[in-house]
This record gives C-alpha cells, structure tokens and sequence, in this order.
C-alpha cells in the first residue's frame, strides 16, 4: 500500500531510528487510527508498565533478546512510501529455538489433539507457553532513507504511561 507524507508512525523500542550499521528500522506500526489498528493510544491502556510491556512483547512478538522495549520512538513520512500493512504472527519465545522448530513443536501438538480432540485446550496453552502469539498490526517498509523519513521523538514508555511526556 502507498502510505503518503506526513503519515505518522510509531514504535516499541531501546533503539533509535537507525541501527548500528545506519540503517533504518523497517518495522513500524501507525500512530494514529488505520484500518483496524485503533492507534497508539488505544494501546497504551494501562499505569502498570510492567503489564502494558508484556502485552506489547505477546502482541508483537519480539522476543526478548532482540529488544528491551523501553522507549517509544515516533517519526513522520516525508516522502510517499510503499509498505506492507499486516497482523503480526508469532515468534518463540526463546533465543535458542527457531521457527522452524517451532513449527514442528506445533505440529507435533496438533497430531496429538487429532488423536484425542478433548486435549486441544491443552495444544493452546502449550503453544502459548512456548510462544509470543502476535496479533497486533505492524507496517514494514523496506529502504527507508533520511530522504524518506524524519525522526521526531524518542520518549521512555514510562514518561508516557506517568502522563510525564506525551508522542500523540
């Protein structure tokens, strides 16, 4: 989709716009109301950072060695940009297990529920134990170049949950 100057964005993060090789992160959610995604605000729902981090770890499926998630950095589009708008899927938990064994691990929980349906409850809460489940929306644009993008603020999510600081 063609998301035009001055669309707003958004994300969870202890990094800033670029990482430690210059790049620009390509994941992003919108700030405000976009299709079925109600915004920034509607996320941020909770005093308890605590709660609010793990419902934005489970809904976005980052796993903990990739990102402590301390910060929200926000920017606007400068230039018009193709992006893909999705539902996040989701991730192990772990650093030290991959998809692919995952996916396995999940068919295994499905053969089993097959053989005996009554354990399907039981296939969930394995899954969920082993897993961050996604599910929120997130915009990846690929090549994002200062050209493309500005920078505007980087504020602690506990600033913006105490009402210290504000991105809306």
């Amino acid at each position: 989709m063609l998301l035009q100057p001055g669309f707003r964005l958004y994300k969870f993060t202890k990094y800033d716009l670029k990482n430690r090789a210059g790049k620009i992160t390509e994941w992003w959610s919108p700030l405000r109301s976009f299709k079925w995604d109600a915004g920034l605000q509607a996320r941020i729902n909770s005093t308890n950072v605590q709660e609010l981090m793990r419902e934005i770890r489970r809904a976005s499926a980052v796993r903990d060695h990739w990102n402590d998630m301390t910060h929200i950095l926000t920017a606007d589009l400068l230039k018009p940009v193709y992006g893909f708008f999705g539902k996040i899927g989701w991730q192990p938990r772990w650093t030290d297990v991959t998809i692919e064994h995952m996916t396995s691990f999940e068919g295994v929980l499905k053969d089993i529920a097959k053989r005996n349906p009554t354990q399907e409850a039981q296939r969930e809460a394995q899954r969920a134990r082993f897993t961050y489940g996604g599910g929120a929306s997130q915009i990846f644009i690929d090549k994002l170049t200062d050209a493309h993008i500005k920078r505007r603020d980087k504020v602690s999510l506990n600033d913006v949950i105490s009402g210290r600081a504000t991105v809306l």
